[in-house]
């Protein structure tokens, strides 16, 4: 049986239950074990989201770091706007 991702809603003052999010991957099977631990995770939807995820925040940290070079730049031909 596979292991889905799932996170854990911590329980707030007026319930004191903790709840599990949906699975990553999607599937709502309740037979199915749940971790939040990557390393106990065997699903492969679960596993490809993880690395979809990693990959888009790379992505996004790489466009980031471009985006405040352009700035440096304009700002350093631009004087007068320091």
């Amino acid at each position: 049986m596979k292991t889905h991702f799932a996170s854990v809603e911590l329980a707030n003052e007026s319930d004191n239950n903790d709840y599990w999010s949906g699975t990553i991957c999607g599937i709502e099977e309740t037979e199915s074990p749940l971790s939040d631990k990557w390393n106990e995770v065997s699903c492969k939807k679960c596993l490809k989201r993880k690395e979809q995820h990693e990959l888009n925040m790379k992505v996004a940290m790489e466009d980031s770091c471009d985006d405040m070079g352009r700035f440096n730049e304009f700002m350093a031909r631009n004087p007068q706007l320091n």
